[in-house]
């Protein structure tokens, strides 16, 4: 009896690998037509700036091109506002980051992490 178990147990294993890795192929396969790109922002746009305006909506500058779009953000919604040339010092107030700017006026207030 243990001579018959024998050849239904080994393929019984095989066909559970051939099963996995028709799976691991698809998985591969479908990563690989996607091109992997929808993790990566795009590589020509630039979020410059935003401002809030309620719970749910505000306004965003995105750079494309050498421009400046002015976009209104809702849930659900983009509206294009305005396209602007991009400033000429546009580049040195990018550079400089908000969440800093933050930080440093928590640390006048008494924050935790005063420097």
């Amino acid at each position: 009896m243990n001579e018959a178990a024998s050849p239904s147990l080994l393929g019984t294993v095989f066909s559970l690998a051939a099963v996995l890795a028709l799976f691991v192929g698809a998985a591969w396969f479908a990563k690989r037509a996607r091109g992997g790109s929808a993790a990566r922002p795009a590589a020509h746009l630039r979020a410059v700036a935003q401002l809030s305006l309620g719970a749910r909506e505000r306004v965003v500058i995105v750079e494309a091109a050498g421009q400046w779009l002015v976009l209104g953000v809702a849930p659900g919604n983009v509206q294009h506002v305005a396209t602007m040339a991009k400033p000429e010092g546009a580049d040195a107030v990018a550079a400089n980051p908000l969440p800093q700017a933050f930080a440093q006026v928590l640390s006048r207030f008494g924050g935790t992490n005063a420097r």
